[in-house]
């Protein structure tokens, strides 16, 4: 596929494409799986909402050094839901094939000893079985040959490559199935036909990021779909909840949603090379409306090509360092820090030699930014020129923040494209001042 290829495509299903406030996804939008064969308009995330789940689970042990129970995932599957909303989970016919050849071989657990039924009928019984066969679908449903998301299956069979244990996605499987056959309206769950086969692998961002875009599948194309601005939104409440829910104390969220950012871009790299090997890579810039809610796109779009699944740098945002490494000392660092590591090494490091780049707009920069702080606004039509104008030193870090870490991050990358490899992430302004940062204004 080529740039010019998607930008016709994009432009097609303008009539049909809207851009809706992030806020939604806390109750009524669904958070889909980057699977090209979802036909929904909703935003892509690996594993959809049981994926960021599961990735909010794996970062808690992290955090916590020990190893949450089934009775935590459970009691974190309820709480979740009821302050998220809405939950998705798909699965496709291959797997449910695969899950009725398992049922009809296990008549003495409440299957049918007769011949396996076919994947509408499958569809039915799953949604709403027996009582009786409860019990042993809930054994069946986490069997990875019986998952029919990709990003879940691999969690469940190769738990070293996601740094996630399979115990947590089996755990976020059977409370969806549990809550869904209790009736739960919000519990979403969607069969996806077998046969498909994406022709790139999309990121869609969105101009202004408390503004979602709600981009679908369309028409005869299929695409990898993966909305990095909702992902980040999600890992930053995600965070929140943890801490509102008791389960990490508040000063522990900057690391929670640290932990949170890189074992996600590694699990969405690991599912990329997996699921999309050498698939084209590109990055859709929609423009924010200027009208209210739901307006149609309008005719503004930029689409640049990336490169080629794998690519790391796309894709694994935070890079490994040597133990002990300085981010004011040469050697690689990585594209981003958490507010505390970096404020810590920032308030030791004396006289300010590299430079702190605010990448937000003016009028939020005059409102408060850090002490020392440089305005380079990301969303000015000429970012690059200015940034070339400052003559960084492309050997020597430099750090750039914004409102949450998403345009900054966005602008980390622009300027490793431009060859000052050093460019680094430092996230969200009030994280910052919370861990230790001076906050100025202009006078």
């Amino acid at each position: 596929m080529t740039v010019e290829e998607l930008e016709a495509h994009v432009r097609g299903m303008m009539p049909d494409t809207r851009i809706l406030p992030m806020e939604r996804l806390r109750q009524d939008l669904s958070l889909g799986c980057v699977d090209g064969r979802n036909p929904g308009c909703v935003a892509g995330a690996p594993g959809g909402n049981a994926g960021l789940l599961v990735l909010l689970l794996a970062s808690l042990e992290e955090v916590k050094g020990q190893p949450l129970s089934s009775e935590d995932v459970r009691t974190l599957f309820g709480q979740y839901r009821r302050h998220f909303g809405t939950f998705y989970l798909h699965s496709d016919q291959p797997a449910l094939l695969a899950l009725g050849r398992a049922l009809h071989g296990a008549p003495h657990r409440g299957g049918d000893s007769g011949r396996p039924p076919g994947a509408e009928a499958l569809e039915g019984l799953i949604r709403n079985p027996p009582e009786a066969l409860r019990p042993h679908l809930l054994e069946l449903v986490s069997i990875p040959a019986h998952v029919g998301c990709g990003h879940l299956r691999l969690l469940l069979s190769e738990p070293g490559a996601y740094r996630a244990r399979p115990e947590l996605a089996t755990g976020v499987i059977r409370a969806f199935f549990q809550a869904l056959w209790e009736g739960d309206e919000a519990m979403l769950f969607d069969v996806l036909p077998g046969d498909h086969r994406e022709e790139a692998v999309v990121q869609v961002h969105a101009d202004a990021p408390e503004l979602l875009v709600a981009c679908p599948h369309y028409g005869a194309m299929e695409l990898f779909v993966h909305h990095p601005d909702a992902v980040a939104w999600m890992q930053e409440r995600q965070a929140r909840f943890a801490a509102d829910e008791g389960w990490v104390l508040p000063a522990q969220v900057p690391r929670l949603l640290a932990v949170q950012e890189r074992l996600g871009a590694l699990q969405l790299q690991a599912t990329l090379e997996r699921l999309a090997p050498g698939l084209p890579v590109f990055d859709l810039h929609l423009p924010a409306p200027a009208g209210i809610e739901g307006d149609a796109l309008g005719p503004g779009l930029r689409i640049t090509l990336s490169g080629v699944v794998p690519m790391a740098p796309i894709f694994d945002r935070f890079r490994s360092r040597p133990a002990g490494a300085s981010p004011d000392l040469p050697g690689e660092l990585p594209l981003e820090l958490d507010a505390l590591e970096f404020m810590a090494r920032w308030n030791a490091a004396g006289p300010r030699v590299n430079p702190l780049l605010d990448v937000r707009r003016e009028d939020e920069f005059a409102a408060g930014h850090l002490e020392g702080a440089l305005l380079v606004d990301v969303t000015a039509p000429d970012f690059r020129e200015r940034i070339q104008a400052l003559s960084l030193d492309p050997e020597a870090p430099v750090y750039l923040y914004c409102r949450t870490g998403n345009r900054s991050g966005q602008a980390a990358r622009m300027l490793r494209e431009l060859g000052i490899g050093k460019a680094v992430n430092v996230g969200g302004l009030d994280d910052l001042v919370t861990a230790g940062g001076t906050l100025a204004h202009d006078s």
